[in-house]
């Protein structure tokens, strides 16, 4: 008959959960570093004042719809602007793809439903909880999830990086337009 877990038990499975929440917190916190620099560089493309560029990138409820508001912005560049930076859209429209293929990660960290089993080794493991069919979930399923975290929190973090460097190259004289990075 199955039985409670005792008070041990209970603790020991709690404090199996805090690399999870660690690593979950570190997706967040690269996630937003990513979304913030790409509205400067929203401001930046459009060349309109930072505080008001601010404010229109944040008027959307959406970091996807923040995102197309920079696609749709890269549609109206003038000529002088793709002159200046013979790179720039395509780039930008790269980062911006690439980020919208993060969000997909980065969304199954934040919404699947994880849980701690027992390894083969009395070891506990944070497995995506997925009998109740959650799709996000599911698509955790068969990956070391700390790993998986730690990849999309690298990855969010290499193209705030990326980000960073187009501002300075939009902003700024004397950059050089940056490499793409390489995302693992």
């Amino acid at each position: 008959m199955a039985r409670f877990p005792d008070e041990s038990e209970v603790n020991a499975a709690t404090a199996a959960f805090e690399p999870y929440y660690k690593a979950v917190g570190k997706v967040v916190h690269a996630w937003n570093g990513l979304q913030e620099q790409l509205a400067i560089v929203f401001c930046r493309v459009t060349n309109i004042d930072q505080t008001m560029g601010l404010s229109v990138w944040h008027s959307a409820n959406s970091d996807r719809a923040q995102r197309q508001m920079l696609k749709a912005a890269l549609s109206a560049v003038d000529d002088d602007w793709h002159l200046k930076y013979p790179k720039g859209e395509e780039d930008i429209r790269w980062l911006l793809s690439s980020a919208d293929a993060l969000a997909e990660v980065r969304n199954n960290v934040i919404h699947a439903p994880c849980s701690v089993a027992l390894d083969d080794k009395s070891d506990f493991e944070i497995i995506p909880f997925s009998f109740h069919g959650n799709r996000r979930a599911k698509a955790l399923r068969g990956k070391v999830i700390l790993d998986e975290f730690c990849r999309c929190e690298a990855n969010a973090n290499r193209l705030k990086g990326y980000a960073r460097w187009i501002d300075c190259v939009l902003s700024l004289e004397g950059y050089a337009w940056p490499d793409r990075p390489v995302l693992s």
